[in-house]
């Protein structure tokens, strides 16, 4: 629900100064004829949280969410926070200025003394913690309805052209999913906006969405690049953005797919240069000038090659073995590089394990010295594993009893993250740490992290 916030008195002797009581005075409580049928809950937050609810960038309005079996979240206009209940053994009793409920009169009893009252009883109060969004259940309404599939990417435009659908009846309205997903308004844009490992949505009318598929993603994929190469005008030799847009790729793709899908293929992949009039990155850039407060993923800027490579290790692997299995990673690079148009972009294969553990950091991990010579990997694929620190560093410990930092910092990626924790203070939380001098591919390794 949603609610106004209004100034509260800041003064500590408000109550001595509406009632005209200096500090030897006494005085009576008593309770107003409507104490019990009056229902309050308090919510306690710090100076910080309290200046962002009051800021000017927030509106004023906070809203409460959460379904009945759902923990309640509290979300201002940038910022998501988990509500937790605390409750007191003291009896806490609420009083305000005269004249908030009554006319204002102050009476006094038969001894002579003011009459202050008390117009309600809690026994509990409301805790804030500032938490990441919690964008599962978006993922999960993209992936429910309306989903572009492969099969419909092509008939999209047409389906819209020939109106046999509306837009209103085959897509999703923001407003809908804000009232849905616990998220702030601003890291629900930024979601839906900024194509993820997570969630991939294409904006097919004012405010209205759609999720579209991987599968759909890969077919799109391969023919831009496709397209591409035969059309000349790109080089894709160099390692900077190739500074393709939407209208371009519509054009020399005959107009095969919706403008809307090709500006999220081309952003997710780097292929726009960030200079470019881009839809998706122009909505994006107004909203950090409007001072949007949403977290970027740590990490590095990546290239369209790198993008597209990792996108199709990802889909290979996950798509053909199951979490722990062992494969032969020399087959699954030479299957992808099949399957790559562009030929810079194709995989060079290197018999050195740094450069194979980098290339496969977060999609596999090679359990031994004796299994990368052999061949060998185990999937392990970060971005189908469980989201919540907790349950991911569990499906680590069973893959692997003890992991250098290095090994484990791809799967730190894309875990929900606490605002204000550190790497370091989460990895305190869920790790014991022991010295390690045994040798990793001819160099000495450093501490090993194992369950704690």
């Amino acid at each position: 629900m949603g609610g106004e916030t209004k100034e509260t008195e800041s003064d500590p002797n408000w109550f001595q100064k509406n009632y005209d009581i200096d500090d030897t005075e006494t005085f009576s409580l008593h309770y107003d004829k409507d104490f019990h049928a009056r229902k309050y809950e308090m919510l306690e937050v710090s100076d910080e949280i309290y200046e962002q609810l009051m800021s000017d960038g927030n509106d004023g309005t906070i809203e409460f969410k959460g379904e009945p079996e759902e923990e309640a979240v509290l979300c201002t206009k940038n910022k998501t926070f988990v509500v937790k209940r605390v409750d007191t053994s003291n009896t806490l009793l609420l009083c305000a200025p005269p004249g908030k409920f009554d006319d204002g009169t102050i009476e006094r009893d038969a001894d002579g003394k003011k009459i202050a009252k008390t117009h309600a009883q809690v026994s509990s109060h409301l805790d804030l913690t500032e938490i990441a969004p919690r964008l599962e259940k978006l993922k999960m309404f993209l992936e429910k309805k309306f989903m572009i599939t492969k099969s419909s990417v092509e008939e999209e435009e047409l389906e819209e052209d020939g109106k046999k659908t509306s837009k209103s009846s085959s897509s999703y309205g923001f407003d809908f999913l804000l009232s849905k997903v616990q998220a702030s308004e601003m890291e629900l844009k930024d979601a839906l906006e900024n194509p993820s490992s997570l969630i991939n949505a294409v904006e097919v009318g004012e405010n209205r969405w759609r999720g579209i598929d991987e599968e759909a993603i890969e077919y799109v994929l391969g023919i831009v690049m496709a397209s591409a190469v035969e059309s000349g005008k790109y080089d894709f030799s160099k390692s900077e953005d190739v500074g393709m847009t939407a209208p371009e790729a519509f054009e020399f793709t005959e107009k095969k797919f919706p403008m809307e899908v090709l500006d999220l293929v081309l952003k997710k992949f780097g292929f726009t240069n960030k200079n470019m009039n881009s839809t998706l990155l122009g909505k994006k850039r107004a909203r950090e000038e409007e001072g949007g407060g949403e977290q970027e993923q740590e990490r590095g800027v990546k290239t369209t090659k790198d993008l597209v490579v990792r996108f199709k290790l990802e889909r290979y692997i996950k798509h053909r073995f199951e979490q722990n299995a062992k494969f032969n990673y020399l087959e699954a690079i030479k299957a992808v590089n099949e399957e790559i148009i562009i030929d810079e972009f194709k995989i060079d294969i290197d018999e050195d394990k740094k450069t194979m553990d980098a290339l496969f950091a977060g999609l596999a991990f090679f359990a031994s010295e004796n299994e990368f010579k052999r061949n060998v990997a185990s999937a392990l694929v970060a971005n189908a594993m469980p989201r919540e620190p907790k349950d991911r560093f569990a499906v680590l410990w069973k893959s692997k009893p003890k992991w250098l930092l290095t090994e484990l910092e791809p799967y730190l990626e894309g875990m929900v993250k606490t605002p204000g924790m550190t790497r370091e203070a989460m990895l305190l939380k869920y790790c014991r740490v022991s010295s390690g001098s045994k040798k990793i591919g001819g160099e000495i390794g450093g501490d090993f992290y194992s369950k704690r």
